[in-house]
């Protein structure tokens, strides 16, 4: 009589599994010469999430508005910058999870056909005013060294400070029913400078 390996060795064959998936993937992407998404294709929306009892968080959608598809990295490469675009040295966990979105996503790379939109979100305790310097804008880093630039709201900034979550992309346009616990979401301006 055969018995089934453990669970511990069926779970690392489907990690195995998934990563070779994940790499090829990436692999078909770039063999049909789809290019890495720049910021000059991309139109920037930053959507505020209130999460209530001092926790805030942001979703950060981009579209791509050329006729072309291109290609996201698996993890949005983000960094917090003052009002003169300079790095504030916050502390950011890569596809974490945040009470405002779970499950976490496994980390996969994104083609964005023309017209069609992907997202990350972000999610962190709010700083007390006064308490730390608060981001005036975030920056994303896409290819050839180009960084899609999001405003904070009402020229305020973001009002995070210390540890911050950020998720893995979503495919799509993003709504409501994907913030867990969210108490309601507001569409604020953005730069893509």
């Amino acid at each position: 009589m055969k018995h089934a390996p453990p669970i511990s060795i069926r779970l690392r064959l489907l990690q195995i599994v998934i990563a070779a998936a994940f790499l090829l993937g990436n692999r078909c992407a770039h063999s049909q010469g789809i290019q890495e998404c720049a910021a000059g294709s991309m139109r920037a929306k930053v959507i505020g999430l209130e999460g209530g009892a001092g926790h805030t968080g942001y979703a950060f959608q981009i579209t791509n508005v050329s006729d072309k598809p291109c290609l996201l990295s698996a993890s949005p490469k983000i960094q917090f910058l003052d009002t003169k675009h300079k790095p504030l040295h916050y502390e950011i966990c890569m596809n974490c999870g945040d009470y405002l979105f779970k499950p976490v996503l496994s980390p996969q790379s994104r083609v964005i056909e023309p017209r069609a939109s992907s997202f990350f979100l972000v999610g962190g305790e709010a700083a007390a005013w006064g308490s730390c310097e608060k981001a005036a804008f975030v920056g994303l880093a896409l290819s050839n060294n180009t960084v899609l630039r999001f405003r904070g709201p009402h020229r305020v900034g973001f009002p995070l400070c210390e540890s911050v979550n950020v998720s893995a992309w979503y495919r799509g346009e993003f709504s409501d029913s994907l913030c867990f616990t969210c108490l309601s979401s507001e569409s604020m301006e953005s730069t893509s400078n």
